[in-house]
């Protein structure tokens, strides 16, 4: 059903654009949130807990409590975060260099996921 869901969206070519508010000032969030959760399960949920993900990761920031802006995803994301620095042995990271890095489209989609999530 995922893959249908993200078929259609690709093949009508959609952009899901929301205005959310950020801390009392209009944030612009641009990217496709459907797709954007996909990515987050592959990649970011064995790390992060975030209820909309159903995720539960004890390594990263608990992103509910959190509650980033969407230009924080984004840099987080474009950046590697910490690299892995401080993480212990058994936490694996999913992307970075050489292991994995995003399309400009797919960090602005996991952004639009993890914002409208956490500000909804």
């Amino acid at each position: 059903m995922i893959r249908m869901t993200l078929f259609v969206l690709a093949t009508f070519g959609v952009v899901i654009t929301a205005v959310a508010l950020s801390r009392g000032r209009a944030a612009t969030v641009v990217g496709d949130s459907v797709h954007g959760k996909v990515l987050f399960e592959g990649y970011c949920a064995e790390c992060h807990t975030l209820r909309a993900a159903g995720s539960t990761g004890r390594f990263g920031p608990n992103l509910d409590n959190m509650k980033p802006s969407y230009a924080l995803v984004v840099n987080q994301i474009e950046t590697g975060g910490t690299q892995g620095a401080g993480l212990p042995p058994a936490a694996r990271l999913t992307f970075g260099p050489g292991i994995h890095t995003f399309a400009p489209s797919d960090i602005r989609d996991i952004a639009a996921f993890v914002f409208l999530s956490t500000h909804g």
